[in-house]
């Protein structure tokens, strides 16, 4: 699949369609949050360690797994943001998500909705092929920008005001 996806793009499925993907989500929501909570427990074990993973490092060295442990905990944030965001398109307005969405954007102070709004139209492009809807005979992509990621930024933003 190539070319943007109108986020509106839901409209045209049935509801069985709908809550296939929504539950395809709501699998990998689970997936993100779980190892989103394993690295926060990870972390809180060594923690309370005395002696832990960093203490007889070079200074370089612990810079270099700073960073990939950053990542490894930004990524399963942005991914759960992500399927988030697609979840309300999908449903058309915020369920029991939205709590979920609260939990990840606390420890990020919302730097993982910009960076889910970039890598929205890949996760509906993962949603579409895992679930493979038909969209009552019309095509799925296109070529169109689409402004309600944009919207839903701004919505989200201001909830979290």
């Amino acid at each position: 699949m190539k070319g943007k996806i109108d986020a509106n793009i839901w409209e045209k499925a049935s509801k069985k369609e709908k809550n296939k993907a929504y539950l395809f989500c709501w699998l990998n929501l689970l997936v993100s949050f779980s190892i989103y909570l394993l690295f926060i427990y990870w972390l809180y074990e060594e923690g309370k360690k005395e002696e832990n993973i960093f203490s007889d490092l070079e200074s370089w060295i612990k810079i270099v797994l700073f960073v990939l442990l950053l990542l490894i905990f930004i990524v399963p944030i942005v991914r759960g943001t992500s399927i988030i965001l697609e979840m309300k398109n999908i449903r058309g307005k915020f369920g029991i998500e939205a709590i979920f969405l609260i939990l990840l954007v606390i420890p990020t102070s919302g730097l993982n909705l910009l960076l889910a709004s970039l890598f929205s139209n890949s996760t509906r492009k993962q949603i579409i092929k895992a679930t493979k809807p038909k969209f009552e005979g019309s095509e799925p992509l296109k070529e169109e920008k689409s402004s309600s990621t944009e919207e839903d930024l701004s919505k989200a933003f201001i909830l979290l005001i």
